[in-house]
């Protein structure tokens, strides 16, 4: 059985449950930097954070290491510290529009080469280049 939901339209192939997922690479640049302040309220347990990561993933290790590929992306959080440890939620801003690349589709458990020069389209929301997460414990 097909793991895609596929419609064809007037010619056209739709896949209606598609999904963007990372292929990776073998190389990683990555720097953080965080600032934590007490918080107003409950300053004993509570610390705002505002952060910048900056970072790029490299397919060959024999690449180039180029200071305009990094990508940087500010965000903000709170952290609260509990008896189980600390608890963290962040949001982080991505101004980045998705790279250009393969378009693969995964059939039968098998990933097929769809397009070879595919462009995402672009994300113009802010709120949609928000990312949220929470996470219990120390980020490192």
């Amino acid at each position: 059985k097909d793991t895609t939901d596929v419609t064809v339209i007037g010619g056209d192939t739709v896949y209606n449950q598609a999904r963007r997922v990372a292929t990776g690479g073998n190389s990683l640049v990555l720097a953080n930097a965080e600032v934590r302040v007490r918080s107003p309220v409950w300053p004993d347990r509570v610390r705002l954070a505002a952060f910048v990561d900056v970072g790029q993933v490299y397919r060959n290790q024999n690449e180039v290491f180029s200071f305009q590929a990094l990508r940087i992306t500010p965000g903000a959080g709170v952290r609260v510290t509990t008896p189980l440890g600390p608890v963290r939620v962040d949001v982080a801003y991505n101004g980045y529009d998705y790279e250009s690349g393969v378009l693969k589709v995964e059939i039968n458990n098998a990933l097929i080469d769809y397009r070879p020069k595919y462009q995402p389209p672009l994300s113009a929301s802010f709120f949609q280049r928000l990312t949220l997460q929470f996470a219990i414990g120390q980020a490192f």
